[in-house]
């Protein structure tokens, strides 16, 4: 295969790999919409659920690489609805801990314990393997793309 026909290949490759993560994020947005969640208020969800002793507003929107106001937003409408709650964290009176209330734990186990089951069977019909291998050629192409990221940023600094 010749450079021309390479970049073309890998071009086709990367529109197939948007078409995926589009895909994704339209199936993972059905799946909310059916619960009355947007797909980023679903992932909040899962994640408060992950942290029962409570999550810093900081690590939430690390987390979910969201702006501080969405997730503020999205935990603002949990606690109007009664399903989280808010407390300052022990370790430094300033940051907010987020958390589930039980109603919010409740609600958790069955939304979000609907999607697993669901990821659980696919994940069967794909094989550990191959969930295993796309894991790590995700993880290999985003290190990449940070990294590349990082060298854009460097060549923009010397040359201001």
């Amino acid at each position: 295969m010749d450079e021309f026909d390479e970049q073309r290949e890998l071009e086709r490759c990367l529109d197939d790999l948007y078409r995926d993560f589009f895909r994704m994020d339209s199936l993972y947005s059905a799946f909310a919409k059916r619960h009355g969640e947007s797909y980023h208020a679903l992932a909040a969800l899962d994640i408060l659920g992950e942290h029962p002793d409570g999550i810093r507003q900081k690590d939430l929107v690390k987390l979910m690489f969201l702006p501080k106001q969405t997730v503020g937003a999205i935990m603002g409408g949990f606690e109007r609805r009664g399903l989280a709650d808010h407390r300052r964290a022990a370790a430094d009176g300033r940051s907010k801990l987020h958390f589930l209330t039980p109603a919010g734990e409740a609600y958790h186990r069955r939304v979000i314990g609907a999607l697993r089951d669901i990821e659980l069977e696919c994940a069967r019909l794909v094989g550990a393997e191959d969930m295993g291998r796309a894991h790590d050629i995700n993880t290999r192409l985003f290190d990449a793309f940070e990294e590349a990221l990082k060298k854009e940023d460097r060549k923009d600094e010397e040359t201001r």
